[in-house]
């Protein structure tokens, strides 16, 4: 497991990269899908240091976790599988 501190260094140097694209590069160095990613790993990792809440890392601005549930739903709907059953992918 890493250490609160390691994990804290890596988002500081994370956003570091982030925030230099995203104030100098142009639209498309900025909309790249490794900069999107970086961006949803330093969100993660504030909420993983406490930086963040729960409830708003679960919001729409984030997660959106109702909308993760409520494809869950329609996906148990069109198909009786539930997904509180074993995982096959993970």
């Amino acid at each position: 497991m890493r250490t609160e501190k390691e994990i804290r260094e890596f988002k500081d140097e994370l956003y570091k990269i982030v925030a230099f694209i995203a104030d100098n590069g142009n639209e498309d160095e900025f909309m790249t899908k490794e900069q999107r990613f970086a961006c949803d790993i330093c969100d993660t990792l504030n909420w993983v240091l406490g930086e963040e809440t729960t409830e708003h890392f679960k919001s729409i601005d984030f997660l959106d976790y109702d909308k993760l549930l409520e494809t869950i739903k329609g996906i148990e709907k069109r198909t009786g599988l539930s997904w509180k059953g074993p995982c096959r992918r993970y």
